[in-house]
């Protein structure tokens, strides 16, 4: 969707969709059903894993961030030594032996390669906009606009927009100039999006497409030169809740998205309007339950509120998505103009992870 139009709504390289109203209600607690179904359909089919993320940021330029740390749980056994005093020193002899030492180390498995860079969380003001402006524009902009994160659009079936510029290059000299990187995947739509609207998903296929597409996520992003543990946002337009089949899907998808996304070493993201699918996922979270299939790991929620905040006010639970995981799309479709640079952009507040880069030589493809 470009930015701009009229009655246009969500990112601005999205597909077209109408505007949500704002006072429409969550997922009840007489809709958990839906998501036990959700949680057995999809149990059954992909197996979830999910990992502990704790942030330690700074504020502004992400360039001085502080990184996130991915802990991971390792498994480790206990030797016993020998008080044997002859088995001792008969371990002793063997490990000094120059024929043993060779022969061990003809035995040698292959160091691991470096790795992967921890993620970085940014806290500021950013913009999205359809298409990847100019270096030029982004050079003006750093210097007079009160941003420090752009959305990019790096794939999906529903992208709107072509990308003339997106490539390695581009992501590498956006981040030297000092910007950080939020990248969307306009993927499969929700079933009940309004006709017309782009691809959108089979409930019968829910869980296989989103994983397909999951992987597809994570091989645009490794084609840009985004390393693991950045955040890939899936964008899931706003849509009609019905509580039931098309609410399922857009969480089985997610799901299996999410898991793809995960599996690879990315971080897991969810843009969509607070009142369709961030509603929807909000109530997953209120009735999760032990097994559960692990929500997405940041939030990114459209409320045209004009409120520069991201404590989700009237959206999301209380204690859900904290610790900086969270974008609001706050206001859409605005034109402005920095250092002689005109765009037209939606706003966005970040308290959340950006992209961050795989060293220079790992195998990013160009294009």
């Amino acid at each position: 969707m470009l930015a701009c139009l009229a009655g246009a709504s969500g990112p601005a390289g999205a597909v077209p969709s109408l505007a949500p109203p704002l006072d429409q209600a969550p997922l009840a607690v007489q809709d958990a059903p839906v998501l036990q179904q959700f949680r057995v359909l999809l149990d059954r089919q992909v197996p979830l894993r999910g990992r502990a993320v704790a942030t330690s940021p700074r504020r502004g330029n992400p360039a001085h961030s502080n990184t996130t740390k991915i802990t991971k749980t390792t498994n480790s056994t206990n030797s016993t030594n020998s008080t044997d005093k002859t088995n001792g020193a008969k371990a002793v002899k063997a490990v000094r032996d120059p024929k043993t030492v060779k022969a061990r180390k003809g035995r040698q498995k292959p160091r691991p390669g470096p790795l992967p860079p921890a993620p970085q969380i940014f806290t500021g003001q950013a913009f999205d906009t359809c298409t990847a402006p100019s270096l030029g524009a982004l050079q003006a902009w750093r210097h007079s606009s009160p941003y420090g994160a752009v959305g990019i659009y790096i794939g999906g079936r529903n992208r709107a927009c072509s990308q003339p510029r997106l490539n390695p290059d581009w992501v590498r000299s956006a981040t030297v100039l000092g910007w950080g990187l939020l990248p969307l995947y306009v993927g499969s739509q929700a079933p009940c999006l309004a006709p017309r609207s782009g691809t959108r998903i089979d409930p019968r296929h829910a869980i296989t497409t989103g994983t397909s597409e999951g992987r597809d996520a994570v091989r645009a992003a490794s084609a840009l030169g985004l390393a693991p543990s950045s955040p890939l946002y899936l964008d899931m337009e706003a849509y009609n809740r019905d509580g039931a089949g098309c609410t399922l899907a857009v969480l089985q998808y997610t799901a299996a998205w999410s898991q793809a996304v995960r599996a690879a070493g990315y971080l897991s993201g969810f843009y969509s309007s607070a009142d369709a699918g961030i509603a929807d996922l909000a109530a997953a979270a209120l009735h999760r339950s032990a097994g559960a299939p692990p929500p997405p790991d940041v939030i990114w929620y459209a409320r045209w509120d004009s409120r520069a905040a991201t404590d989700g006010y009237h959206v999301l639970p209380p204690g859900e998505w904290a610790d900086h995981r969270r974008v609001h799309q706050y206001q859409g479709n605005a034109t402005e103009r920095h250092g002689g640079v005109t765009l037209c952009i939606d706003r966005n507040a970040v308290d959340a992870p950006v992209a961050v880069l795989a060293p220079t030589g790992s195998g990013a493809q160009r294009r």
